[in-house]
Formats: structure tokens, C-alpha cells, sequence
């Protein structure tokens, strides 16, 4: 089985357990930490991919980088994870319980990328049109991407609008060759 659908089967139970005992909200902040501790300390990360065999110094890997600062919940997630030769899926356990959580919610991420900082009606616009188009509550996140010239792209539940001059550009560069 890949890491994705590892990392998919462990946040569900992580997702699962945390619901019954009612402690969601620390493990939402323990996938927090550790989702900001794998961009932070790419290192990290980097060795949770790496490394293949699991040893005591991997086990006190672990329980230097990780168990002090996460929940009872995660941490035994953690462990279990590590223990079942699972490490490389660490890395994306955190994305794949925001996926569960946002899809029990009924929310939808979306991606803003603007050529510079969008004003407050646009991030208000591009959040209810997803929303209509979704039917779903929209956390929208938002880069700055001085490349797009002008305009912006929107990624929402895998489909992208780009409204950017640099995608116009391209699209009329084809248009000109297909002539």
C-alpha cells in the first residue's frame, strides 16, 4: 500500500478515536504542529521519507521530535505508525486529516494566487462564487504570484479557473498557432 493511502488509513482513525473521546480539537492543533514542524524543519521531514528501517534510534527520533509536543491521540498514532515500519507516511498524515475533517464539515479548501495582494471583496468574492459552485463552506487560502501579471488562478476540489493575463497570454498564443 503507498504512503498516501497509509497516511489516509491513520488520520481516519486518528479522526475517528479523536471524535469518540472528544478530543478533536487537540488533534487538529497536534496536525498543526505538526504539518508547520515538517515545512519548518524540512530536515525533518526529509528523514521521515528517507528512512526505511526502524531502529531505536528512529524510536528516539520520534520521541525527541514529536510525542512531547502532541497529544496522548496523535502520539500513540505516532507510535503505532513508526512501530508498523510507517514513517515515511508521517509527513502526510496531517494533510489527509484536514481532508477528513474539512469533508465531514462540509467545507472546501481553495487557492487564491493573485499577481499581487488581493483585497478584502475579492477573497470575499472568490469565496462565495466556490461556495455556489460547491455547495460547500470554502477556507480559502491565498499566494501572491507576481508571474500571473495580472489576474488570478482559483483552485478548488481539483479544478483550477485561471483568469490570469499570463494564462490569457498562453491561451491566445495557441489560438494564434491553430490559425
Amino acid at each position: 500500500m503507498s504512503g498516501p493511502a497509509i497516511s489516509v488509513r491513520y488520520a481516519t482513525a486518528l479522526y475517528q478515536v479523536a471524535d469518540e473521546m472528544g478530543t478533536l480539537d487537540a488533534v487538529t492543533e497536534d496536525m498543526l504542529f505538526m504539518n508547520n514542524l515538517m515545512n519548518e524543519a524540512p530536515e525533518i521531514k526529509q528523514y521521515c521519507q528517507k528512512t526505511r528501517k526502524i531502529n531505536s534510534q528512529v524510536l528516539s527520533f520520534i520521541e525527541i521530535a514529536f510525542l512531547p509536543y502532541v497529544s496522548k491521540h496523535t502520539g500513540s498514532m505516532i507510535d503505532t505508525a513508526v512501530r508498523n515500519g510507517r514513517l515515511t507516511a508521517l509527513p502526510l498524515i496531517p494533510d489527509a486529516f484536514s481532508n477528513i475533517a474539512n469533508e465531514k464539515s462540509g467545507t472546501a479548501m481553495a487557492f487564491l494566487e493573485t499577481a499581487h495582494e488581493p483585497t478584502d471583496d475579492l477573497i470575499v468574492l472568490i469565496k462565495e462564487r466556490m461556495q455556489l459552485k460547491t455547495n460547500k463552506n470554502i477556507k480559502l487560502e491565498h499566494t501572491v504570484n507576481p508571474d500571473l501579471l495580472g489576474g488570478f488562478k482559483v483552485w478548488c476540489e481539483g479544478r483550477m479557473i485561471d483568469n490570469s493575463v499570463a494564462g490569457r497570454l498562453i491561451r491566445m498564443k495557441r489560438l494564434l498557432r491553430s490559425i
